[in-house]
C-alpha cells in the first residue's frame, strides 16, 4: 500500500500540486463480491482485518 501512496502523491507533486496539498485515498475491495473492504488516506494508516475483510463478503 505505501508504494502505491508513494506513486501517487509523487505524481501529484511534479505535476505542480502544493506539497501541502497533496493527498492520496486508497480504498481495498473484494474482488469477489465487489463490495468496499476498507478505505484510507495519507492521513490515517490504512489498516484491515480479518473482521473487515468478513463483513465485505
Amino acid at each position: 500500500m505505501r508504494y502505491a501512496e508513494f506513486l501517487c502523491a509523487s505524481y501529484q507533486l511534479f505535476s505542480g500540486v502544493n506539497s501541502d496539498e497533496w493527498k492520496v485515498v486508497i480504498n481495498v475491495y473484494n474482488s469477489d463480491t465487489g463490495k468496499l473492504v476498507k478505505t484510507g488516506d495519507s492521513d490515517v494508516d490504512l489498516t484491515y482485518d480479518n473482521s473487515d475483510w468478513e463483513a465485505s463478503k
